[in-house]
């Protein structure tokens, strides 16, 4: 494996032979309560070391202020740190409800590289269904949740080159010279992998199977901005010992790769169809449509993805994905069983979940969420100066590398 170098020169930045890129270890959670894929980030001088969790689908990085597994942030005994009092109080979207904090500066290290007065928001001890407790956002500056760039893109009030965002975690490692191309690469490995692969500024060929293809992002159709990183899907099918089978998708619908999602959601009635398929029982949980089936069940299907900008499948000539049926089967979280009404029995076998959900109305500005159950078979690369994400299918359980820098 290559070694990563941080050769600057003070009149022209980055030598032309240094490597330039940043490479991070990612730990798979074993719970369910709070599940996702994690890194470990020290924060300000002397450093405080947190977990936070990886998530495409957000732009900000927010740090706990109160003590929790994941450790947090004690910014009154950090030398460097400065609140952003100009900045508009941080407002959360995720789980029930507003998560609200504050905005501050201070320095972030990851393995070899330390950034300097990287933006980053504290938050108070979330609610019920809040966010996890450290994240690093990897989206859109763009996708920044301040209520005034809300505001703004809402009501298409400025040109997106003129809204009023702060560079995000990913613009501050071109800025500081880390990556020379505001990109990244990310490998979330096999369902029972405990490790996966971030790259800052390059991709590892080791990882996936070529070609790796390219999809532009499309534009969100309700605020026009490139703030969600989305693109065109235009096939699903099931592949069984029977054949093919095509699920029906609504009217060129989008896509988006959220690691911070668990599960995939796919329209209803591609769905419900799956589940005829496999023999899975519905259940409608809190709104939301889950299926099960028992944990030793016999799948031998695939569902198959793709990806372009074509009116068919045929037609785009698009990044295609093989999701297995050994993907897609989950063990309960712990305390699944009091949340599912009537919670499917299968005789001596235990309970597992299906790892796609029903979506009963589709929500333009992202999409449909295509979670872990997805991105674990897809090798992705987001390329956010051109605005257009790499798609391969994953190499599972690899551990060569081969790392090429994205220029």
């Amino acid at each position: 494996m290559k070694s990563r170098f941080s050769l600057l020169s003070v009149a022209t930045g980055l030598l032309p032979w240094a490597e330039a890129y940043v490479s991070l270890p990612m730990t798979k959670l074993l719970n369910y309560e709070k599940s996702g894929y994690t890194v470990s980030i020290t924060i300000g001088t002397p450093p405080q070391t947190v977990m936070a969790a990886i998530d495409t689908g957000s732009s900000d990085v927010f740090l706990s202020s109160y003590e929790n597994p994941w450790g947090y942030f004690n910014p009154n005994i950090s030398t460097t740190y400065t609140p952003l009092i100009s900045l508009d109080p941080f407002v959360s979207r995720y789980g029930q409800g507003n998560q609200n904090g504050t905005y501050l500066a201070d320095t972030i290290s990851l393995g070899v590289t330390t950034e300097a007065n990287l933006t980053m928001a504290l938050i108070p001890p979330p609610g019920m269904g809040g966010p996890p407790y450290n994240l690093l956002g990897l989206d859109f500056d763009d996708g920044e949740m301040r209520p005034q760039l809300a505001e703004i893109a809402a009501n298409y009030t400025i040109p997106e080159s003129d809204l009023p965002t702060y560079p995000n975690f990913v613009t501050t490692l071109k800025n500081q010279g880390s990556i020379r191309k505001r990109a990244y690469s990310l490998y979330l490995n096999s369902l029972n992998a405990r490790f996966g692969e971030l790259l800052f500024g390059a991709i590892d060929t080791a990882k996936f199977v070529a070609p790796l293809k390219y999809v532009s992002m499309a534009r969100s159709p309700v605020t026009g901005l490139h703030d969600v990183m989305m693109v065109p899907w235009v096939g699903l099918s099931m592949r069984t010992d029977k054949g093919t089978v095509h699920l029906p998708l609504p009217m060129r619908p989008n896509a988006t790769f959220d690691s911070g999602t668990t599960v995939s959601y796919l329209p209803l009635a591609a769905a419900r169809q799956i589940a005829v398929e496999t023999g899975a029982v519905e259940r409608n949980v809190s709104g939301a449509i889950r299926y099960y089936l028992p944990c030793d069940a016999a799948m031998n299907f695939s569902l198959s993805y793709t990806f372009g900008h074509g009116k068919t499948t045929c037609a785009s000539g698009g990044p295609r994905i093989e999701v297995p049926a050994s993907e897609l089967l989950l063990p309960l979280g712990a305390n699944s069983d009091a949340d599912v009404p009537d919670l499917p029995k299968f005789g001596g076998s235990k309970t597992c979940t299906l790892g796609i959900m029903g979506e009963e109305t589709y929500t333009p500005y992202v999409g449909y969420l295509l979670g872990d159950t997805f991105m674990r078979s897809a090798y992705l690369v987001y390329d956010l100066e051109e605005k257009k994400i790499g798609i391969a299918q994953a190499k599972l359980n690899v551990t060569e590398t081969e790392i090429v820098e994205l220029c």
